[in-house]
């Protein structure tokens, strides 16, 4: 019982330690899509220089394709409707909701310390063929993720 215990008081000492070492805030606004629903953007895994960090969208159209957006920049660039490209993109990543309407792409995160005190942003792109991001789309609102 106090090996489950002392493991326990570990980990959260261990989650407590990584949260202060990341700041995340959100920006912006998403635009709806299918069922006039807007996706949101979140993570799982560690975050950390080192870690790799698995980026989802949830709440969106089951089997369709997905884009993750990455960018230095916050942009806010009109696509349709009420809908703003809110990352000024550099790299995108592709992939696919699931039945459930989450997708994930996993962005590995080197263990550079020259990468502190840097906002990198993210905002995802769901091809859902109803919404009016692009003509056939919705978005998350941004996240800018700080490595302190």
């Amino acid at each position: 019982m106090k090996r489950i215990l002392l493991s326990i008081i570990l980990g959260l000492l261990a989650s407590a330690s990584l949260r202060s070492q990341y700041q995340l805030v959100g920006f912006g606004s998403g635009c709806p899509g299918a069922q006039n629903q807007i996706p949101d953007i979140g993570f799982t895994g560690a975050v950390g220089l080192g870690q790799t960090i698995v980026w989802q969208t949830f709440r969106a159209a089951p089997n369709v394709p997905a884009v993750l957006i990455f960018g230095l920049q916050q942009a806010a660039i009109p696509v349709g409707g009420p809908c703003n490209l809110l990352v000024l993109p550099i790299v995108v990543g592709v992939t696919a909701t699931d039945t459930l309407g989450i997708a994930r792409v996993p962005v590995p995160v080197p263990n550079d310390t020259r990468l502190r005190n840097t906002d990198f942003l993210f905002q995802y792109l769901v091809v859902d063929g109803s919404g009016q991001a692009f003509g056939g789309g919705s978005m998350t609102n941004g996240v800018s993720l700080r490595f302190l």
